[in-house]
């Protein structure tokens, strides 16, 4: 199997997910911003807003399960949950595409 880059590895559904994808053989990259939770694989720190710094997660992925993003946020501060989410994963498809991935 190949190997997958899990983004919000630590978060309710990137736990599910990451434990479905380990299960079916897949080699599973897990990134989130910190490394609370137990997963069966290592989880590395990463700031998704870094554009550079995806581009270096993303070396040697076949494949990207992106579920990173402030999910709460919403209500504090609006504008910028939305902008940094829609950072996020700009960052992510830019680095995808150009990675060939």
């Amino acid at each position: 199997m190949g190997t997958v880059l899990l983004t919000g590895a630590c978060g309710r559904l990137g736990q599910v997910v990451c434990r479905h994808l380990v299960d079916r053989g897949f080699d599973v990259r897990a990134t989130d911003v910190d490394k609370r939770t137990k997963l069966p694989v290592p989880v590395a720190v990463a700031n998704l807003l870094d554009r550079e710094g995806c581009y270096r997660l993303l070396d040697g992925i076949e494949a990207m399960v992106h579920l990173a993003g402030h999910p709460n946020d919403f209500a504090r501060d609006p504008q910028t949950t939305y902008s940094e989410n829609v950072r996020i994963t700009v960052n992510l498809m830019h680095a995808g595409l150009e990675s060939g991935m």
